[in-house]
């Protein structure tokens, strides 16, 4: 959340196409849309998407913070 109480990218994502944002490749995109859709609800929580990332991430844990 930025100071003006706005969010830089979404809370969440509808589908694999909304997230182009993030990266260009698009067949990792949609493995990852699917894998974490596990409740098949058609969306995915960014919090959830950026955990696996922080945990996936080599270094130091204050760092990466």
């Amino acid at each position: 959340m930025t100071k003006k109480g706005s969010a830089p990218i979404k809370l969440w994502f509808d589908s694999s196409e909304e997230m182009m944002i993030l990266s260009n490749k698009r067949n990792a995109l949609i493995d990852i849309f699917k894998l974490l859709d596990c409740n098949n609800m058609g969306r995915i929580d960014t919090l959830e998407l950026f955990a696996v990332v922080l945990i996936s991430i080599d270094g130091k844990f204050e760092t990466l913070l």
